[in-house]
């Protein structure tokens, strides 16, 4: 579905307009944007960085720092905004896997 917005409509919620504010983890401005439930959010990020932007790569070192890999499943989107324009894209697969350890 291609939905094209003028400078009039509203933009849709929790779609990126192209992130300009950095990280607050890393600094790094996010390429990637996405989107999880506010009681995810909640769950995650404490209270002082709720309001703050988290990037992906980020939010997943976060999660499994803490051992909420389950968290990741509650995703709902993830966007990739580039040249004013954001694709967004809805994961349909979560795989788990466990790096082999060397005895």
């Amino acid at each position: 579905m291609t939905h094209i917005l003028n400078v009039t409509e509203h933009w849709p919620e929790a779609v990126s307009d192209g992130l300009t504010l950095p990280c607050f983890e890393c600094g790094q401005v996010p390429q990637i944007d996405y989107h999880v439930a506010e009681w995810v959010w909640r769950a995650c990020i404490s209270i002082e960085h709720r309001g703050d932007v988290l990037c992906l790569p980020c939010f997943l070192k976060l999660i499994t720092r803490h051992n909420r890999v389950e968290m990741l499943a509650w995703v709902d989107e993830i966007q990739l905004t580039v040249n004013g324009e954001t694709l967004v894209l809805a994961p349909s697969l979560l795989v788990r896997y466990e790096q082999e350890r060397e005895p």
